[in-house]
């Protein structure tokens, strides 16, 4: 009985060891398979966020810290190669500029809900293997080309934005699209032949 409460708290030991060596600030880690899940919430400025990554790190959502803009320079200090799952919630981002993701190429689940998005310059997602993409509940109003190098790209939201206008075309490489979701923004959608 007395080695089984050793163990136990030998693994307990073993476990909080892991949570805490390498954990940026205001974040929660958790090792799991030999990969690490990071959560971040209120505080801390994304570039010291990324920065303190530990390389094995598969999974980070950052919520409720403010970003304002997403452009290249937040993700220059990644060691992370094995990112798979990005989520920046709630982080009152109101653009992304021009390849953002391109030092993310293992990216494939890519979630920016809940912000404040209204402008993605045409080559922000150049350089994404994305999957799965969420931009739901933004304030996106028109979409040009910014999908188009998206060829991987299996499910969309865009629910919940302010669109008023697709262009022509704006799906003409999402060949593997199998989900599209639009709830919530048909009052004035205006689309050329897509």
């Amino acid at each position: 009985m007395i080695d089984c409460y050793i163990y136990a708290l030998t693994i307990l030991l073993v476990t909080s060891a892991i949570l805490v060596t390498g954990c940026p600030t205001t974040c929660t880690c958790i090792r799991e398979d030999g990969k690490e899940k990071v959560t971040c919430s209120s505080g801390g400025s994304l570039q010291t966020i990324i920065s303190t990554l530990d390389s094995s790190t598969s999974y980070l959502e950052v919520i409720s810290t403010t970003v304002n803009s997403l452009s290249p320079t937040d993700f220059s200090g990644i060691t992370a190669t094995s990112l798979t799952t990005l989520i920046l919630r709630n982080c009152y981002i109101s653009n992304i500029y021009d390849n953002t993701f391109e030092l993310l190429p293992n990216v494939v689940n890519l979630n920016l809900t809940h912000n404040s998005i209204s402008t993605i310059s045409t080559n922000a997602l150049a350089g994404c293997q994305t999957r799965d993409v969420d931009l739901s509940s933004n304030r996106i109003s028109k979409l040009g080309e910014q999908l188009l190098p998206l060829v991987y790209l299996q499910k969309l939201d865009l629910g919940e934005n302010l669109l008023t206008d697709l262009n022509s075309g704006v799906f003409r490489t999402l060949t593997h699209l199998q989900t599209l979701t639009l709830n919530g923004m048909f009052k004035n959608l205006y689309m050329e032949m897509v």
